[in-house]
């Protein structure tokens, strides 16, 4: 599962390098090496399309009224791959999957050549991150 790492804490939901040394572990499996491939293709990436703030799930409609709210800086973790949100002072911080989140996610699973994606949605997420689809 490549939904959620960090579950209920401000820290990156999916980091890329650990998606990615998730599916790489499912694949090698009991595989020999010449295998690997092909276990691959038979798994799914996790991709998640809500966030964290401190203790609390984040949804679309919740990060939309707290960027109304102004102040709101929107930053890029490059280790994870993946935005996070921020008030001025810094005492709330927010990581929510945007597009690039999602292209990153998307661009692992082609080059692991697993058999596709799958989204924990169930109404989360934003328009702007569906239109990738």
């Amino acid at each position: 599962m490549t939904y959620d790492k960090h579950q209920m804490t401000s820290l990156p939901a999916a980091p890329l390098s650990w998606a990615r040394e998730v599916m790489t572990g499912l694949g090698r499996g009991e595989a020999v090496q010449g295998e690997t491939r092909s276990l691959q293709r038979k798994l799914l990436l996790g991709i998640p399309l809500y966030g964290w703030r401190g203790r609390e799930a984040v949804t679309g409609d919740d990060m939309i009224v707290w960027l109304a709210t102004g102040g709101v800086s929107v930053l890029w973790d490059e280790e994870a791959r993946e935005h996070f949100f921020t008030n001025a002072d810094e005492t709330l911080k927010a990581y929510y999957p945007t597009p690039l989140f999602v292209k990153h996610r998307l661009d692992l699973a082609k080059d692991l050549g697993v058999a596709g994606v799958a989204f924990w949605e169930l109404g989360q997420t934003m328009a702007m991150v569906l239109e990738l689809l």
